[in-house]
């Protein structure tokens, strides 16, 4: 028994089901292109290593956007400008900061939001900025990175002071104390 097979039928299928993975995917497409955002900037006074355009913004942990553009800030080569493409949605106010956050340990990082009490003002551009700015906030390295520092520079002070106290001055003072005390409770 042999199986007879209708090439123009299945030949159709092909057609219909190429037609419908193209149609599917000018649809994703163009449903993705037209989503709207609004533009933030963030004023960052450290490394932005890791980060790169399209790295993604989270608020609270959700995705909410992307970052559009880095570049630095002319005027203060320490700083860092991230302009930020954010849903419309998003409560961004006068209290959100903005921190850059490690995603696991690949070195890619990300901006995440964080603030936005609720009944606080929404954020707006000032007079002389083109679009409404993002306080930034110390990543946890930097933060880290500060209190060793600190840390170091304590221990140093301490290692100091005991270097003066334990000094052969000091030392020789403190033997002459002991033999007068046994002088005068033997004596």
């Amino acid at each position: 028994m042999e199986t007879k097979v209708n090439f123009t039928i299945v030949g159709f299928f092909v057609v219909l089901l190429t037609l419908a993975t193209v149609t599917i995917a000018l649809w994703l497409t163009e449903s993705l292109q037209n989503k709207t955002y609004k533009v933030y900037q963030v004023y960052m006074n450290e490394s932005v290593a890791g980060l790169s355009p399209q790295a993604p913004v989270k608020y609270n942990g959700v995705d909410v956007g992307y970052v559009d553009n880095l570049k630095i800030n002319l005027k203060n080569p320490t700083q860092v400008i991230l302009t930020l493409e954010i849903e419309p949605y998003v409560p961004i106010t006068e209290n959100t900061t903005a921190v850059l956050m490690p995603q696991g340990l690949t070195g890619i990082a990300f901006i995440g939001l964080q603030g936005g009490k609720a009944g606080a003002q929404p954020l707006l551009a000032k007079d002389n900025e083109e679009y409404p700015v993002i306080k930034s906030v110390p990543s946890f390295f930097v933060r880290l990175d500060t209190s060793l520092q600190d840390l170091t520079t304590n221990i140093n002070a301490l290692t100091q002071n005991v270097k003066v106290l334990l000094s052969q001055d000091n030392l020789t003072a403190v033997h002459h104390t002991l033999n007068n005390i046994d002088i005068v409770t033997t004596g």
